[in-house]
């Protein structure tokens, strides 16, 4: 059952399990989802973006598996819930950053969103510039937003990211969480899971190149981080409403 209610604990009893459910991705990652010639590092600070950050080794194949034992990319079997013309942007937090072998081109990020994300208005301001700066360098992002909307983000960070982006407003969730994988082209596309306490994260797409993806084991290693956490924070947050 991912997915709970974390105003149950406070600010940094959600750290432990932040800090424990992106070392999961990362060890999912490098243990044999991505292709060759990518890795998964945690790092405290992403900077130094370029126009070519998308280009990739011309060897990813994109297409179903050939069975051969290496991983190759698919195309999501969903289809995008928005997506809008990017427009021409000239435009201290621990994320999930995927390079080819090398370091030097940043091809994706993992962001998880904490309530620190969410406390102050420079806050806020600080996940959208970044954001909005990936994606308008061709990264492509996954954002996981497991903290309900708050005074700041009354229709979560999603929206708050898309209106940065695009100038366009979203209509009300119909959830308070949210997954979103945003495959970042000329044309960004968003693909958004609108989730509540209890809920199971489904497909999560993390896109590695144009059309092309793995996917993200979003509840297998949210689950893993949560059962490692201590005892008395499992408890709080299994408790019945």
């Amino acid at each position: 059952m991912p997915m709970h209610d974390w105003s149950r604990l406070v600010d940094g009893e959600f750290h432990d399990f932040h800090v424990a459910w992106l070392g999961e991705l990362r060890k999912a990652l490098n243990g044999g989802l991505l292709p060759a010639g990518h890795y998964a590092a945690v790092e405290l600070h992403v900077k130094g973006y370029y126009p070519d950050v998308m280009t990739l080794r011309d060897d990813l194949v994109v297409g179903d598996s050939a069975g051969s034992g290496a991983t190759v990319l698919t195309r999501p079997q969903v289809k995008p819930t928005v997506q809008a013309v990017l427009p021409n942007y000239s435009k201290d937090n621990r994320v999930v950053a995927i390079r080819n072998k090398g370091g030097a081109r940043l091809v994706a990020v993992i962001e998880i969103v904490s309530p620190g994300n969410k406390a102050r208005r420079t806050a806020i301001d600080s996940l959208l510039s970044k954001s909005v700066e990936l994606l308008s360098h061709g990264v492509h992002l996954v954002l996981l937003d497991a903290i309900a909307p708050g005074r700041l983000d009354p229709h979560g960070m999603h929206a708050m990211i898309w209106e940065e982006l695009t100038g366009e407003l979203l209509p009300p969730p119909a959830k308070p969480l949210s997954v979103v994988s945003y495959e970042a082209t000329d044309l960004v596309s968003a693909y958004v899971q609108e989730l509540a306490p209890g809920d199971t994260i489904g497909e999560t797409p993390l896109f590695l190149t144009e059309g092309g993806c793995i996917l993200l084991p979003a509840e297998a290693t949210y689950m893993a981080a949560f059962d490692a956490m201590a005892y008395a924070f499992r408890d709080t947050l299994n408790a019945p409403a």
